[in-house]
């Protein structure tokens, strides 16, 4: 099967559906951890369409290098004079040590097998003093063998079933010819890879949706109470000790 970020169809249709998480419950929260990007050098891994990049580089980063693995993904990105597109694996790209203010994510590393390697690298590319933001989908979405919701005998729904959370590793999904590979982790695995990075946690939030979001998406807002979609990460990497 192909991977489904190489069909553009695919892409289209996500990033179509991604505005529902992004504009209502993923960004306000993520809005309200970063700090002011004014002057600052940011990169965004797994950028996808570009949403993070364009909103930092609109926020004032002085520079966004803005990488993600599909050219169908990077289709829909916009042209910014402060926005660098780069088609690479974020697993494998390679930076110099303290060339960056802030790093941000949306969604992405879920996809990521060596979670703690990546974590380690981004330290490494931090600056003393600069901060990582990302998000991943929550990990209990995954942590349901079926899939779906549980209904009753006229299809309202009853409750999300949670087994095997502990179980991490792979969770594939097929649909349409195409197959997309995650990597469930719990939040606890999470917050480690931080702090083996040497980075410290300093916000961890399962945000609901805003007030606009119940008004204008309220069957997902109410999705989310029941069963959070988001899981936000803001951590800083310590200025070195004098002495």
């Amino acid at each position: 099967m192909r991977n489904g970020w190489d069909d553009p169809q695919a892409a289209g249709d996500y990033l179509a559906r991604r505005h529902s998480w992004a504009d209502y419950i993923e960004g306000p929260a993520v809005r309200s951890v970063l700090p002011d990007l004014s002057g600052m050098r940011v990169l965004d891994l797994g950028t996808g369409g570009g949403e993070w990049a364009l909103w930092c580089a609109e926020s004032g980063a002085e520079s966004v290098e803005a990488v993600d693995r599909s050219p169908a993904m990077l289709a829909h990105a916009p042209v910014h004079p402060r926005i660098r597109w780069i088609q690479a694996d974020m697993q494998t790209v390679q930076y110099p040590d303290a060339c960056f203010d802030c790093v941000v994510s949306g969604l992405a590393f879920h996809y990521v097998e060596d979670y703690p390697g990546l974590m380690m690298r981004i330290a490494r590319w931090l600056k003393p003093g600069g901060c990582l933001v990302f998000t991943v989908e929550h990990p209990l979405k995954y942590a349901n063998t079926q899939g779906t919701w549980l209904t009753d005998e006229d299809g309202n729904t009853l409750a999300w079933p949670i087994d095997c959370y502990l179980d991490t590793g792979p969770r594939v999904e097929e649909r349409n010819g195409l197959t997309w590979t995650k990597w469930h982790r719990t939040i606890g695995g999470y917050v480690e890879g931080v702090l083996l990075s040497g980075l410290k946690l300093t916000a961890l939030l399962e945000p609901g949706a805003s007030e606009e979001g119940w008004r204008v998406q309220r069957a997902i807002a109410e999705g989310n109470r029941r069963r959070p979609n988001v899981l936000v990460v803001r951590a800083d990497k310590p200025h070195p000790r004098m002495g």
